[in-house]
Parts: structure tokens; sequence; C-alpha cells
């Protein structure tokens, strides 16, 4: 998350001083705030979601592609045979 992506900012005294109510304010809204020290961004408070993680990158570093890779995919000419021979069985 950028700077600019904060509903709104909040300098680190003023933080500190109502940090139970900006706490509040943030599970209720669902807007973020950027904390600052001297105008500069040091922190940000943001709500907590009950998303859950995406599919992309869950198995990151989990899964292992073995050396020899992959089996090569059907051509539509071999999904055609196997089909075929799959009815074959049918009929029997």
């Amino acid at each position: 998350m950028t700077p600019t992506n904060a509903a709104r900012v909040v300098p680190a005294g003023e933080f500190k001083a109502k940090c139970l109510q900006l706490m509040d304010e943030v599970d209720q809204t669902g807007e973020s705030i950027l904390i600052t020290k001297r105008g500069r961004p040091v922190s940000i408070l943001m709500p907590v979601t009950s998303e859950a993680p995406g599919i992309c990158g869950r198995y990151k570093d989990r899964v292992r592609i073995p050396d020899e890779g992959l089996p090569k995919a059907f051509t539509a000419t071999e999904w055609a045979d196997i089909i075929d021979s799959a009815g074959a069985d049918d009929t029997e």
C-alpha cells in the first residue's frame, strides 16, 4: 500500500493520543490511516479483512515440477481416438 491509498493522514502524536478511537474508526469504516512522523510516512493502520487469499501464488515454493517436466498434452486427434475408444467399450 502506498501512502496515497490511505483515506486519512494522522501525525504520530495524534495517533498516540487517539489510538483506540482511530482503531475503532478503521474497523467501522474500512478505510486506512497513514501515520506520519515529522511529515514522513512511517506506518499504516488498516483494517483486517476476512477475505480468503487468492489462488495465484498460493503454492509458490511448495510444489516442485520434476526435472523431466510434465507429460505432453494430447493433440486433437489423440483426444478423438481416446473418446472413440471409450465409446467402443460402452457398446459391448
